[in-house]
């Protein structure tokens, strides 16, 4: 199945796809497209233009993902609405994520297993994965590390603690089961 992804920042469009082939090596990941959050949530015409050159990515067949950091918003409340538009204007099989609060606190997650120290209890409820990590590696560069950091995390993590420890990481496994088993 060909998937083509939608992400908010410049160290996912070269870690998201490391992550997913890794854990679902079936699914044929195209490069992600990288969009402006707020344009993308706010403007229309602007998430159809992208979801409109993902299906061009796409061809006839294979689903979109649309992976987005939830910030301050509340995943829940925001994911239906969001979800409903994207379905509305794509013709192939859309698919809605976002990390609670950012993507950075999946290495969170896992820090025990990344060499970051121990994993916060409530991982989900930090703001500021970033820099946490930053802080934690003394360093922490979005484009350079975050595919590192991911292709770590496919080899040194258990994918079921991950889950467990971040919902909305098991909620991009849960899509990404779906996109595989479509």
């Amino acid at each position: 199945m060909k998937l083509a992804p939608i992400v908010e920042g410049h160290g996912e469009v070269e870690a998201l796809p490391i992550l997913i082939r890794s854990f679902f090596p079936s699914l044929q990941v195209q490069r992600p497209l990288r969009v402006q959050r707020n344009r993308f949530l706010n403007d229309p015409q602007e998430r159809r233009r992208f979801l409109a050159l993902a299906q061009n990515n796409l061809g006839q067949q294979g689903a979109i993902l649309v992976l987005l950091d939830a910030d301050e918003d509340c995943p829940a409340e925001l994911a239906p609405s969001l979800l409903s538009q994207l379905r509305q204007d794509a013709r192939l099989s859309c698919h809605l994520v976002l990390a609670k609060c950012e993507f950075e606190t999946w290495f969170l997650a896992g820090a025990d297993a990344l060499g970051l120290g121990r994993a916060p209890v409530a991982v989900e409820t930090i703001r500021g994965a970033k820099e946490e990590i930053k802080r934690r590696m003394g360093y922490y560069s979005e484009t350079v590390d975050q595919p590192k950091l991911v292709a770590r995390m496919a080899t040194a993590c258990d994918p079921h603690l991950l889950r467990e420890r971040a919902p909305s990481f098991d909620k991009l496994w849960r899509e990404l089961e779906k996109i595989a088993n479509a």
